[in-house]
């Protein structure tokens, strides 16, 4: 599995567990908020790895 398709699955994934947890929030509002933040740092280290990945390979 190259870095690129890594980079958008974690990105996607913590991008889904994000809406996922805000709708949950609106329903329950007692929002683990230290997950949340792993989900926001997943989706940007997913984002980062993408982006990097991308500009290897163009190289």
């Amino acid at each position: 599995m190259n870095n690129e398709k890594l980079g958008f699955v974690l990105f996607f994934f913590g991008l889904l567990m994000l809406i996922n947890l805000n709708i949950q929030q609106m329903y329950t509002n007692n929002i683990n908020s230290l997950w949340a933040l792993v989900m926001y740092l997943l989706a940007i280290v997913g984002a980062t790895i993408y982006v990097f990945a991308k500009e290897v390979k163009e190289q």
